[in-house]
């Protein structure tokens, strides 16, 4: 996994990294725009540009610093080149970009091929660079851009030519990803020394285009002492639970699969597909039998439970005993697909989820049907073993944060109510993140637009009690269907499309998905 941290723990880990190593700041600054510069050659040699034309906008901070950096080293590595540096500061440069700033002030008085501007932007928009280098704000940065700066900035997006960000898009929160004002559209952003959670937070990620992580010549994973991280496939490879050879269908455990009613047999068959196809051993479905022939058509290799109905037709109280009765033969309990919040109905599911001693995977009508309060009555050693699926509005309704403020601060609310509760949420969304007990938080790097549909949520709950039916601790199950779920989607869209892809394409592409982070 790749370690993601704060603006401020970034500075914080660049003053560690000076004093421990004795590395002057000012090294750290050389090594960035050297790295950078590095990137600019690259996209010029690929794109068999000889003798690039780039303009460089550098800001009023270090960021502006790091752009004066790259204008240095370019003229070092091209005989023949045109550089535009554009300097945007209401106040002199301090510390190390200032040093840097002399530097290149002198190289300008006798280099012609770098010409220097400072505070206007007359002219700008007609000059045609092979690739603009975005250094005007860093992921310090808040607020809305004003004046020079907001100017600078729509002019960068009206040019033609590739542009780089260095560390983030000017304009984009580094830690919220919110954009309040204009910002900088970047193909290709290169970040210092780890990763941001801005870069992967909506809005800003989008306006990030790729992310490559500078090398400063310092070790930051090992310094890093943060709790935030990016599932990739070699976490999720390794997290995968091992097939035993001469296993059985018990050996991959049993998921008892508690969902359905009336016009809802879909998501209590996606939810059962879901735990069979990430490899669960046997899933019973307890559902109304009302819904009995919808379900037995569309599910051959589970187990098919029938219960009394309401006359709703949705789960009624009385089939309280059979549920405890699979669940006592049974691994791990996935509740509330499908169920309905029916006042009857609801009281069976409180039931079930306050005196069920399994692991539970509760998503849905199963959260619509609880508070907080009846999450808190659950001993605590049982509440580490639940899983709650929630998207926003199922979050804002249990836990009662407004949408906005959890699309804002995603990371840090989930993280605040894991540890608060002792147990496991996934909050759904773009990106989808998970939080544990510990404090730790999992932001997915998989899936797309074309999982906002309805069932898609259902395939990951029972995703996610199928692995923890095999073994899997209900973090890394977690994980593993959240970014599986998501790389099936990935792969899907290939042929289907994002518009076109329903829930059932991650039944039928999820095979797929696994067998390539397994090869």
């Amino acid at each position: 996994m790749k370690t993601v941290v704060t603006s401020s723990e970034m500075k914080e880990l660049d003053l560690l990294a000076s004093k421990k190593f004795a590395i002057p700041l000012v090294l750290l600054m050389e090594n960035a725009g050297a790295d950078i510069a590095r990137y600019v050659v690259e996209y010029s040699n690929n794109n068999k540009i000889n003798t690039p034309t780039v303009l460089i906008v550098a800001g009023p901070g270090n960021n502006g610093g790091d752009g004066i950096v790259v204008a240095r080293h370019l003229l070092n590595i091209y005989e023949n080149l045109s550089i535009l540096l554009l300097i945007l500061t209401k106040h002199p440069y301090q510390g190390e970009a200032r040093t840097n700033y002399e530097i290149i002030k002198s190289i300008a008085e006798t280099d012609s091929r770098i010409k220097i501007i400072e505070n206007k932007l007359s002219g700008l928009s007609k000059f045609k660079p092979d690739i603009v280098v975005d250094a005007i704000f860093g992921t310090g940065f808040k607020g809305k851009p004003q004046g020079i700066y907001k100017n600078a900035i729509r002019i960068i997006n009206i040019l033609s030519g590739y542009k780089i960000a260095i560390d983030i898009p000017s304009g984009v929160n580094g830690d919220t990803g919110c954009v309040e004002g204009l910002v900088v559209k970047a193909d290709l952003t290169i970040t210092m020394g780890l990763l941001k959670t801005g870069h992967l937070l909506y809005p800003g990620k989008e306006f990030c285009g790729g992310v490559k992580i500078a090398n400063l010549g310092v070790s930051y994973d090992k310094l890093a002492k943060t709790n935030t991280f990016l599932l990739d496939k070699e976490y999720i490879h390794n997290s995968l639970p091992k097939r035993k050879p001469d296993g059985y269908k018990g050996t991959f455990g049993s998921v008892a699969v508690v969902a359905g009613g009336e016009g809802y047999s879909g998501a209590a068959c996606l939810a059962s597909l879901g735990a069979l196809h990430s490899g669960a051993g046997l899933v019973r479905l307890c559902f109304p039998e009302n819904i009995n022939t919808a379900v037995e058509k569309k599910l051959t290799e589970v187990i098919k439970v029938p219960l009394p109905a309401t006359e709703q037709g949705s789960l009624a109280i009385s089939g309280y005993n059979k549920i405890k009765e699979i669940a006592s033969k049974s691994n791990i309990m996935a509740i509330g697909p499908g169920v309905t919040t029916n006042q009857e109905t609801k009281k069976l599911i409180r039931k079930v989820i306050s005196s069920t001693n399994l692991p539970m995977v509760i998503d849905a009508d199963g959260l619509n049907n609880i508070t907080v309060s009846d999450l808190l009555k659950i001993q605590k050693q049982r509440r580490l073993k639940i899983v709650l699926t929630p998207h926003p509005g199922e979050f804002e309704r249990l836990f009662g944060v407004p949408t906005q403020s959890i699309n804002n601060n995603r990371i840090e609310i989930v993280r605040e109510l894991t540890k608060k509760l002792s147990l496991i949420i996934v909050l759904k969304g773009a990106p989808t993140v998970i939080g544990d007990p510990m404090g730790n938080v999992y932001i997915n790097s998989t899936g797309n637009s074309g999982l906002a549909k309805g069932g898609s949520g259902d395939v990951l709950t029972g995703m996610i009690a199928g692995f923890i039916a095999q073994g899997a601790s209900p973090a890394d199950a977690a994980c593993l269907g959240v970014y599986l779920h998501g790389y099936a989607a990935d792969i899907a869209v290939k042929t289907k499309t994002e518009y076109s892809l329903v829930a059932t394409d991650l039944i039928k592409f999820l095979p797929k998905a696994i067998k390539d982070i397994i090869s």
